[in-house]
């Protein structure tokens, strides 16, 4: 058997950026090798200079892990 056949819950990085590591909703961890793969850096700049517009500020906290204070929502 190949892949996922659950849905995956979370998704990491292995050490040294050549593996990729599932949790599935049915409880099962699968290991992927990925000799494709960058450094998660290397992905991060590769993400930032394909993006066609710019993140809001809760994007960038959540996808490129920037530390940013986004401004608070202006009141009615």
């Amino acid at each position: 058997m190949y892949g996922n056949m659950s849905p995956v819950l979370n998704a990491v990085f292995g050490p040294g950026g050549k593996s990729i590591v599932t949790a599935n909703v049915d409880g099962v961890v699968r290991t992927f090798a990925c000799e494709s793969c960058g450094s998660v850096d290397d992905l991060l700049t590769l993400a930032r200079k394909r993006v066609t517009r710019d993140f809001t500020c809760e994007e960038r906290q959540q996808y490129l892990h920037e530390r940013v204070v986004c401004p608070m929502p202006k009141p009615p």
